[in-house]
């Protein structure tokens, strides 16, 4: 790859090789689960990536508030984007537990995390800007959920609620 960026005058960054390294140099883990890194790899890895990409660059006074509201912003769309892309509940809303329940309510949960994940990227522009976007207000727009109707009824002796649906499945 950098033969070809080289042959093309165009910026390359070798991550793989110091990366690499802390793989076979850390006792920790790196990542939290063979992909995604830890909050630690994270911290290591993004003055790699920034430093890389711009030089080599102290942060100066004045922007160090800035630069906390950007990191903030992006945790906060981080865990949006985690709990849609690695969503905690993702045999009930895309496998074999799908069924009986999970048309009721996954479709549109998967809707609004996504809105909420939209309104948390343009929070980092805003914040890139020094401005903190007010997400609580930003969230009421969002799509609501629909009422669920549970199926747990304790008076029924625990038994499920089954609907007529589900049941001729």
């Amino acid at each position: 790859m950098k033969d070809i960026a080289d042959q093309n005058n165009v910026h390359f960054l070798d991550v793989f090789n110091p990366t690499n390294e802390w793989y076979n140099t850390q006792e920790k883990a790196q990542t939290i689960d063979g992909s995604q890194l830890t909050e630690e790899a994270y911290a290591r890895f993004a003055p790699l990536l920034a430093d890389g990409l711009f030089g080599k660059k102290s942060i100066k006074p004045d922007m160090e508030e800035k630069r906390k509201l950007i990191h903030e912003a992006v945790q906060e769309k981080n865990w949006m984007w985690h709990n849609d892309f690695k969503i905690p509940n993702g045999v009930h809303v895309f496998g074999r537990r799908y069924s009986p329940f999970g048309q009721d309510n996954y479709p549109a949960e998967l809707k609004k995390i996504r809105e909420l994940t939209a309104i948390r990227d343009q929070a980092i522009w805003m914040a890139n800007k020094g401005i903190k976007m007010d997400l609580a207000a930003a969230d009421k727009n969002t799509s609501p959920l629909p009422k669920i109707e549970t199926n747990y009824n304790p008076e029924k002796k625990w038994e499920l609620e089954i609907p007529l649906r589900a049941r001729s499945s």
